[in-house]
């Protein structure tokens, strides 16, 4: 499944994200949940993060930030919508 959460305010989008994985995990943990900057990460350590599977749970919730190729703002990113339609 996948979320998009979007807002202006960081604290919030923040919180919401928290709560999304909470919702998914019921505790959060090192294994089962990956927060990444797309500013900072590439295409294939997304597209490797999101094809692992889970480690001792049912569900793994990988958290993509600053996701500027959602936005006119395109040039800040290096990660590409492109990955996400297969």
């Amino acid at each position: 499944m996948i979320y998009l959460i979007y807002g202006d305010q960081e604290m919030l989008v923040n919180k919401m994200i928290d709560k999304v994985a909470k919702d998914n995990l019921g505790t959060i943990d090192d294994f089962n949940y990956v927060l990444m900057d797309a500013s900072k990460v590439s295409d294939n350590e997304v597209d490797d993060e999101i094809n692992t599977l889970p480690f001792g749970s049912d569900k793994k919730v990988v958290a993509v930030t600053n996701c500027y190729f959602l936005t006119s703002n395109n040039n800040e990113c290096t990660y590409t919508s492109d990955h996400l339609i297969k």
